[in-house]
């Protein structure tokens, strides 16, 4: 324990030296600096995994940062003004973090099945994964993996620093909000901590490693960079700040490129409101959209060339990939596909739905309360009505954008039951949710009022409670809570892994993984990547009641795991001349 403090230490020190930089050297504002400097450390991490130097850059990076310390100490170049209200949020929320998930482990499907399995791999072999790797999801860019690496090797490789160090990132896209508070801080501040607690808990969870998060508020970080200094007017080279956030939400996942897009499109526009020169605008917007797109062509050549079918595999957006899914579908699939895809993103019963529609009418009614005078603004119902807008456009493109993966690039019994669409559809709600946050505290701060002295001041916090309180209350399961840590104990990997643990099992071995008809246990595709990750290998064969005819127990020659013993096995190892034996068999 004393010993991962002590690292962890290390790494906040390592942390605070490039802070330091970004805020003397590179002027940036202090509420913008952790998720550049996040974003800059994963972008620089993933360029030495396709150079395959990742460890020498890491050395480069830490020394690089300790030197610069040491020199602003020597210099008097050191300060503490970086220390405003976001930043002393951001590290307290740090700590926490450290604090809470140590110890953790991953038990969410998608940890086991690629995020936590690639993870770890890249921290075991100092190296991207390549064709002798398990990982079955090839085309997935290594972006959030790469940081994962950074933090890691400074604190330590395990699953609860995986999770801190992609958590951290989370918080630190959303520190540029705090940006925009200049009134009313207390209230605001109230709101920041619902928001943290929103976008931590109510989609994928800082439990799990799945990105589908990190997309919305990587992205909306970059878009509250946009809108900070278009609205304030400052610094004509902040367009270079974007750069790196945009470059490292493109290789987060492949859904990346449309956020990046929306990024792109809003610098044009603001930049076409404020530039005199058209031409200007048109340059600077195809730079932050082109340097993304070059990052996202170099995995695509790397992708190439470690992987022989690397544009085939699961989820790969490539024709190849495309037209092998759409060939599995029926006229009548796509049909019935569409039919329940368009019954789904309307239905009001639907929690992403209601937040979703909540944010819209926040920014609609918000308008029409000005226009009428019920709230005073300067200039704020142009920014809400293009908002609403904006964000129904948005909205509507995504879902269609959706619906093209489910049937060209989802498998038909996935898309036949619109697999994670909930999660896929939060991303987007949770960038619009902020959007609705940062149009918030521009009124706040506009208004310039104490929003419990007049009828009208209440409204605006009804509004705030009303935005944020309901999708919290609405999208809090106790599982993701920020406060209770769920229960290893009481989760299915526990099941496999107490058996694996127990008899020694090797690695790289041949296995057959018996599941009984009990409920608790049935779950096929569940236990198979738990095993794979836990027994570092693909050669894994799930079997159950229904499939375990298919298997001839005489000939075959594997080890056998039976997770729970019932009459059917006893008679198939019957056969076999097997009647007295464990939970693993060795079938020769």
């Amino acid at each position: 324990m004393i010993a991962l403090v002590l690292r962890f230490i290390f790494f906040f020190v390592v942390l605070i030296g490039f802070i330091q930089f970004y805020f003397v050297r590179l002027k940036i504002k202090s509420e913008f600096i952790p998720v550049i400097v996040f974003s800059s450390i994963g972008l620089l991490m993933f360029f030495a995994g396709l150079l395959n130097v990742l460890l020498e850059v890491l050395v480069l990076l830490v020394v690089a940062s300790l030197t610069y310390l040491i020199y602003a100490f020597i210099t008097k170049e050191w300060t503490v003004s970086f220390l405003t209200p976001g930043m002393y949020y951001f590290f307290i929320f740090t700590v926490y973090l450290a604090f809470f998930l140590n110890g953790a482990k991953f038990v969410a499907y998608d940890d086991f099945s690629h995020w936590g399995l690639v993870a770890r791999e890249i921290l075991s072999t100092n190296k991207f994964p390549n064709f002798e790797s398990l990982i079955v999801f090839q085309s997935y860019p290594t972006g959030s993996a790469s940081f994962i690496y950074f933090v890691s090797k400074l604190i330590g490789n395990t699953e609860g620093v995986m999770l801190f160090a992609q958590s951290i990132l989370v918080v630190s896209g959303i520190i540029p909000l705090f940006a925009f508070i200049n009134k009313n801080k207390g209230i605001s501040y109230g709101m920041i901590f619902l928001a943290t607690t929103f976008f931590l808990t109510s989609n994928v969870g800082f439990l799990a490693l799945s990105v589908d998060t990190l997309l919305s508020i990587l992205s909306l970080a970059a878009s509250a960079i946009i809108l900070y200094y278009f609205i304030n007017e400052e610094n004509k080279w902040f367009y270079m700040q974007l750069v790196p956030i945009l470059s490292f939400l493109m290789i987060v996942k492949n859904s990346g490129i449309l956020f990046v897009l929306i990024n792109g499109l809003l610098f044009f526009y603001c930049s076409l409101k404020s530039e005199k020169s058209r031409l200007k605008s048109i340059k600077i917007a195809l730079f932050l959209v082109g340097i993304p797109y070059s990052v996202k062509f170099l995995w695509e050549k790397h992708v190439q060339l470690v992987f022989s079918k690397g544009f085939e595999s699961k989820h790969a957006m490539s024709a190849e990939n495309y037209k092998t899914i759409v060939d599995q579908k029926s006229v009548a699939d796509i049909q019935l596909i569409v039919k329940k895809f368009i019954a789904r993103s309307i239905d009001m019963s639907q929690i992403d739905i209601k937040i979703g529609a909540l944010c819209l009418l926040f920014f609609l009614l918000t308008v029409l309360l000005i226009k009428w005078n019920v709230l005073s603004s300067k200039g704020e119902v142009d920014l809400g009505l293009k908002l609403f807008i904006s964000s129904l456009i948005l909205y509507y493109i995504y879902q269609l954008s959706l619906l093209f993966m489910y049937l060209f690039s989802m498998p038909l019994s996935e898309a036949l039951v619109l697999a994670s669409y909930e999660r896929y559809n939060m991303t987007m709600i949770m960038y619009i949710y902020g959007l609705s946050l940062l149009y918030l505290f521009l009124l706040l701060s506009e208004n310039k009022i104490r929003p419990l002295s007049s009828p009208s001041n209440g409204i605006v916090l009804f509004f705030c409670i009303l935005v944020l309180v309901l999708p919290v209350y609405w999208k809090y399961p106790i599982e993701k809570s920020l406060f209770i840590k769920g229960e290893y104990s009481q989760n299915d990997r526990k099941i496999v892994e107490t058996v694996f643990n127990k008899n020694n099992l090797s690695k790289d071995e041949k296995y057959l993984i018996y599941l009984s008809d009990q409920p608790e246990i049935n779950w096929a595709s569940y236990f198979y990547y738990v095993s794979l990750y836990a027994l570092h290998s693909a050669d894994i064969k799930m079997i159950t009641n229904e499939t375990i005819n298919e298997i001839d127990l005489t000939t075959v020659k594997t080890n056998l795991i039976i997770l729970r013993d019932d009459v059917l096995m006893n008679e198939k190892l019957k056969s076999k001349g097997i009647v007295d034996y464990t939970e693993i068999v060795t079938l020769n």
